[in-house]
């Protein structure tokens, strides 16, 4: 409920106020709301979205950015796994752009992110240290001069 919402965050802005945190943060919300808390509070310092190409969230995205709050996509659970990310044509166009540039679709997710100003912090179910740190690697490399990931920037 809205009175739920207000009194924590007005709660989180105190803690905040009294140096108790140095910033505060929110998750999943939408904008509507997210306008609403700044009646009891300050705009959040990070707001953290399941984000994706394919559900983009562009009015909360669009709302982080006006009032500087950074947008994080760690709430990806199925970075690369068989989970259809909107329809079977997203993706297959999702697993041809991994091939084509020679990565895993985590990698073209994550990179997706980067490229967009977006803090991405994956992770891996994976205990083979090679692939966590492929995907570390790689989805960084070349994102701010466009080049293809095969081989490196």
């Amino acid at each position: 409920p809205k009175a739920t919402r207000l009194g924590a965050w007005a709660a989180l802005a105190d803690a905040k106020r009294d140096g108790l945190t140095a910033s505060i943060g929110l998750a999943n919300f939408g904008a509507r709301h997210m306008d609403e808390l700044l009646a009891v509070g300050p705009a959040p310092a990070l707001v953290q979205l399941e984000i994706s190409p394919y559900a983009q969230r562009p009015a909360e995205t669009a709302w982080a950015k006006k009032r500087g709050a950074a947008v994080s996509c760690a709430a990806w659970s199925k970075l690369s796994g068989s989970w259809n990310w909107g329809s079977d044509a997203a993706f297959r166009t999702l697993a041809g752009t991994a091939k084509a540039h020679g990565a895993t679709k985590a990698q073209v997710l994550v990179r997706w992110a980067f490229q967009r100003g977006f803090v991405a912090l994956p992770r891996s179910g994976t205990s083979d240290s090679a692939q966590r740190l492929a995907i570390a690697q790689n989805s960084l490399a070349g994102v701010s001069d466009g080049e293809y990931w095969k081989d490196g920037p």
